[in-house]
């Protein structure tokens, strides 16, 4: 037995830890303000903190300056991307804006030129969930786009939108390392601006093969005009080249047979052995999701088209870490379809055949728009329920277990186009950064 003499009562109160009010205590986070489990709040810039103008937000991303480690998130405006230094993630500092790029025309030949008043609407206008969106071109008629999507690679920023015809920017990120305290915000240029296309409603980047996927790009060249497979050459990453196009006609069936919503590419070693060593895109393609072998740009091949029960609107996925399973979310089949929040586990062990193994019925009535993996960790973003992480170490819909959410959106749970748009969970130390639509930055950590 140990005896400690002496001021015990002082070694009792000096053991108490003080309790930080914005850690998630007694399921609220943030002073008491935002439910979650596991998931604490570090900070929040509003839109009105990280943008002029009354835009809303869109997609996040982030980058890790390897020189200097800083950490920055990268969020999507209605009018183009702000970069927020999160190194310090109690203490965000808003650096600057890239605004985004003149409207460039097609013309009748599909070449895509500048142009300062071109007169092109995407074909997005024809998209199923226009019904439900009210902001598609940016709110109150400000010819912006409600979807704006960010990548990086090799320190370099890649950005596409939607609606209206931009083409894809390109920033050099390490420009960051020069900007003082005193000139924040900074507005930005872009380094290059790629005008192979027109729209494009996302962009994939696979960093080990150095290709980069446009889908969705309805205005543009060759394949451009459909949307599928536009893939690009960004080994020079201040100097992108058109590479090829992939164009499956069975895919898509809203906006334009074969037209493809978002995609993961990636250099394949699953469990399909005939297609070891490939470079393999899974996309989400409205009614479908194809599978495509894109070794070969000149000649990419379609390895299958998968459709399946419930189908609404095949919206994105991941992959699970060893490639076994992929995540799927479906953006309307809660509208439609009458059920809880639903993200589809498929079986990819045999890349031609694919099939559902099972499902994730979740307890929120949200629909499910964004979601990544990171190990054994599911990481979603479900518009009004927020964000929720999932344990996915048993991959099926009866193992997995939610281990943790936060709700930006604290008073509203309705089935609606609004809440948390996506999720950027690769930062170091359980940091996690995630754009509200209407509200803005959210700096977050969760428990390991």
């Amino acid at each position: 037995m140990l005896w400690f003499g002496g001021c015990t009562d002082n070694l009792s109160y000096d053991a108490v830890e003080e309790l930080d009010p914005l850690d998630c205590i007694d399921g609220l986070a943030g002073d008491g303000v935002y439910p979650c489990s596991n998931v604490h709040y570090r900070a929040y810039l509003s839109l009105g903190e990280i943008n002029e103008s009354d835009q809303n937000a869109n997609d996040i991303w982030g980058w890790q300056d390897p020189q200097t480690e800083k950490e920055y998130a990268l969020v999507g405006l209605t009018d183009g991307v702000v970069i927020v230094d999160v190194t310090d993630a109690r203490e965000p500092e808003y650096v600057g804006k890239l605004p985004e790029a003149d409207l460039v025309a097609t013309s009748k030949d599909g070449a895509v030129s500048k142009s300062s008043t071109p007169n092109i609407i995407s074909s997005s206008a024809q998209d199923p969930r226009m019904a439900f969106h009210d902001d598609q071109d940016g709110g109150e008629g400000k010819g912006a786009s409600a979807w704006r999507d960010i990548k990086t690679y090799q320190n370099a920023m890649y950005i596409v939108t939607d609606v209206n015809p931009r083409g894809m920017q390109v920033f050099d990120l390490e420009k960051l390392r020069n900007v003082p305290k005193s000139a924040m915000p900074v507005t930005f240029e872009h380094d290059a601006h790629y005008t192979e296309f027109g729209v494009a409603h996302n962009i994939a980047i696979n960093e080990e093969s150095g290709f980069a996927y446009a889908v969705g790009s309805t205005k543009g060249r060759t394949c451009a005009s459909n949307g599928g497979l536009h893939m690009i050459d960004i080994r020079d990453r201040l100097n992108p080249v058109y590479a090829g196009c992939h164009l499956e006609l069975e895919a898509g069936g809203y906006i334009a047979p074969g037209y493809i919503h978002d995609t993961q590419c990636v250099n394949y070693d699953g469990h399909d052995a005939r297609y070891q060593g490939r470079e393999i895109c899974v996309s989400s393609a409205e009614l479908s999701v194809l599978v495509s072998d894109v070794t070969d740009k000149e000649n990419p091949q379609t390895v299958s088209v998968f459709e399946y029960t419930g189908n609404r609107y095949a919206h994105q996925g991941w992959f699970s870490e060893d490639k076994r399973v992929f995540f799927l979310n479906d953006e309307l089949d809660e509208i439609r379809n009458g059920h809880n929040t639903r993200t589809y586990i498929l079986d990819m062990t045999n890349l031609e055949e694919l099939r559902v193994d099972s499902y994730y019925q979740h307890s929120t009535l949200s629909i499910d728009h964004n979601n990544y993996v990171v190990g054994n960790r599911l990481y979603q973003a479900n518009y009004l329920a927020g964000l929720r992480v999932l344990d996915i170490k048993e991959p099926t819909g009866s193992a997995m277990s939610e281990i943790g959410f936060f709700d930006t959106t604290p008073n509203k749970t309705d089935i609606e186009f609004d809440g948390l748009w996506s999720v950027y969970p690769w930062f170091e130390n359980e940091k996690i950064v995630v754009s509200d639509i209407s509200q803005g930055l959210y700096v977050l950590e969760m428990d390991p």
